[in-house]
């Protein structure tokens, strides 16, 4: 099977688990053979990347039957808008 890009756009601070479901049965992501890469990248009133005063770290990353698991740590003194990008291998 194919690698699988996608993203999603959070905004908090702090340590947060990013729930993201419902991801297309055709993926294939199941929580004993997937394969998940996770990046985080922030973002400034555009939605443009670039790289700000936080410090965006991916704490842990659990895939689950349509669906992934990505807890992050957004260090700093308020909430940051930022990308999460995903690449999936099944």
């Amino acid at each position: 099977m194919q690698p699988f890009f996608f993203s999603v756009t959070e905004t908090f601070n702090g340590v947060q688990t990013v729930n993201v479901k419902n991801l297309p049965p055709e993926w294939g992501v199941t929580a004993l053979h997937s394969n998940i890469l996770a990046a985080a990248v922030e973002l400034d009133g555009t939605d443009a990347p670039f790289i700000g005063g936080a410090a965006i770290q991916i704490l842990d990353i659990a895939p689950s039957q349509n669906a992934v698991q990505v807890r992050v740590n957004v260090l700093f003194n308020s909430p940051v808008r930022f990308r999460l990008a995903l690449v999936i291998w099944p």
